[in-house]
């Protein structure tokens, strides 16, 4: 081992690998934790080298203490090859749990054996090298792990991300380029050193995100869905506030028209019920959302891009305006850029009602909007057609929006044409399960809206996104546990021991948490001081219990004695501790979730 400067600064810079590594949190992967150990077995057997070099020139051939190390430094390089053979097969057999789980234990299991092994079989130790039947086992044994794991790869090759896998093929190739060295030169031993190359190449191939940067990303998308809740909310409020006030109107007016027989008077009474009754329907089929869900629409699995269809339905009937005619599309912000839903009947439609709209404008106007209210996966899609053209006359609005009847043939016959009338545009809503308004006077225009509940088409997720739903899944699979305490030796025994496992979250004012558990959020465990200030242990429990919050709280106590023990209980305390806990004691007790 006369190359000793390569070990050196091989051990300088896992040194440093580890460091930079480790400072980080990371999320709790397989990739990430067979990455962890990985570095630190290489740490350890590039400090076991270093021994190895020291001891070989310090004391003489074939010593008892030369031969231990020389041993331990071979065991660390069969748990190397292990571990990067168990990293392959858990990217090779993620979708198959069980089978991974058998290797894992009988790879340990093997390991075990194999440091038996290795310190059970003779070895020759010299200044520099090692031979003998204990080494001949190692190196037997890498060829046959990494011979399996390349069998592997090779079998699981299209399911697996190939970027991962560099790292081992770099394994293999210089592992075959360092054996012919040793074959020529036995003193030249760089296997701990070409470990420390391959675990810096895989340093960028793992899927390791900056878990600050994830956190601060998700913080925005709860901001954005908790704004979209916020914004349905209102709309709630909003719409049970104007109906409550329509409700209102109606009442007064009724109560007007049994005062009076004066006709003029029954007249506006009249119309001004009939006004309630358009009102009421307009806010049912727009901002009225309680009834918006998707187990009411109509399951169409065709996908299609809404903006686009409403772009070319826009740019194809522009060409039908009359000269000195106004016609803008108006596209409000919010709209999901795939629905499923029958385009063709969408864009028939569509068509059907501009074309009118056109036909019979000479001057001014005609407007087009497209707005979206979105809840959950839901969008309702708010169609307005408004120009100033001549009107409907009211038989024929009456007779739109009166004709309940099914397609008649002749309906069916035409329905394939690109421009229907609007009593076929009606008919045809109502088989999308969509409504449709028409608001006219003679010569003063006509507005249309139409109103279709579609399913939103969520794409294919960015990398950035499937990380994040990743990171999300691993904190939902963590236990959330708070801790309400001023004592920062119980508080540092919680956070050290469940740091890993658990999602920890540390409060020194009880009203903190209170709130949180108010606003639904979920809470496996709460360990709670018994004496904190305005809010104890004992008004806590109260409190959640009168306002049905289900979270099983742990009460830490100054001193325990059977009575006060059996009374905490009894107040409905999951458990009672002291705070001068271990440990073991925090285990036990989540343990028990």
């Amino acid at each position: 081992m006369k190359y000793i400067y390569i070990i050196g600064f091989s051990l300088i810079y896992s040194f440093v690998l580890n460091l930079v590594y480790f400072k980080k949190n990371h999320l709790q992967t397989r990739e990430t934790k067979y990455y962890s150990i990985l570095l630190i077995v290489n740490l350890i057997g590039l400090v076991g080298e270093t021994m190895c070099s020291i001891v070989g020139f310090t004391f003489p051939e074939n010593s008892p203490i030369s031969h231990f190390f020389t041993k331990t430094f071979m065991s660390t390089l069969t748990c190397f090859t292990i571990m990067m053979s168990l990293y392959i097969y858990s990217l090779c057999l993620s979708d198959k749990e069980s089978i991974f789980d058998k290797v894992k234990k009988f790879s340990l299991a093997f390991l075990i054996f194999s440091i038996f092994v290795i310190f059970a079989l003779p070895i020759t130790t010299a200044v520099g090298f090692a031979t003998g039947p204990s080494c001949d086992y190692v190196y037997n044994v890498g060829t046959v792990l990494i011979t399996l794991s390349i069998i592997t790869t090779l079998v699981c090759f299209k399911k697996i991300d190939i970027t991962k896998a560099i790292p081992f093929f770099v394994f293999t190739v210089f592992n075959i380029v360092i054996a012919f060295i040793q074959r020529l030169n036995p003193q030249v031993t760089l296997t701990t050193s070409m470990e420390t190359l391959v675990l810096f190449i895989m340093y960028f191939t793992i899927e390791n995100p900056d878990l600050k940067l994830l956190a601060e990303v998700q913080k925005a998308r709860n901001l954005s869905e908790q704004t979209s809740n916020e914004k349905s909310n209102f709309l709630n409020v909003v719409t049970m506030d104007i109906k409550d006030k329509l409700d209102k109107v109606e009442v007064i007016s009724n109560n007007i028209a049994s005062l009076t027989k004066n006709k003029d008077i029954l007249y506006e009474v009249s119309e001004l019920n009939n006004i309630v009754n358009v009102s009421r329907n307009n806010i049912r089929q727009t901002i009225d959302i309680s009834s918006l869900d998707s187990k009411y629409i109509k399951n169409i699995k065709n996908k299609y891009n809404v903006k686009l269809l409403l772009d070319g339905v826009y740019l194809g009937s522009k060409e039908k305006a009359h000269d000195g005619v106004d016609y803008r599309f108006v596209l409000s912000e919010g709209m999901p850029e795939y629905l499923f839903g029958d385009s063709m009947k969408v864009k028939q439609i569509l068509n059907s009602v501009l074309d009118n709209a056109l036909k019979y404008t000479n001057k001014g106007f005609v407007e087009f909007r497209a707005s979206a209210i979105i809840k959950y996966d839901v969008c309702r899609l708010i169609l307005v057609v408004e120009d100033s053209g001549c009107g409907i006359d009211i038989l024929k609005h009456n007779e739109i929006m009166t004709n309940h009847n099914e397609m008649s043939d002749s309906d069916i016959e035409n329905i394939d044409n690109k421009i229907v009338s609007l009593s076929v545009v009606r008919k045809m809503l109502n088989l999308l399960g969509g409504t449709i308004s028409i608001n006219s006077e003679n010569g003063k225009g006509t507005k249309v809206q139409i109103i279709l509940d579609q399913r939103i088409a969520f794409g294919e997720k960015s990398s950035e996104d499937k990380v994040i739903d990743k990171y999300n899944e691993t904190l939902l699979s963590k236990k959330r546990i708070g801790v309400v305490s001023l004592s920062d030796k119980s508080v540092k025994v919680i956070k050290n021991t469940l740091k890993r496992e658990c999602d920890v979250h540390i409060f020194d004012v009880t009203l903190d948490l209170l709130n949180e558990l108010r606003s639904e959020v979920r809470y496996d465990l709460v360990f709670i001081d018994e004496d904190m200030e305005k809010i104890d242990a004992r008004s806590f429990i109260y409190k959640i219990k009168k306002e049905g919050i289900e979270c099983p709280v742990v009460v830490l106590c100054n001193e325990i004695n059977f009575n006060t023990k059996k009374e905490l209980l009894n107040d409905g305390f999951t458990g009672v501790m002291s705070k001068n806990l271990s440990k073991d004691d925090v285990k036990e007790c989540v343990n028990k979730l």
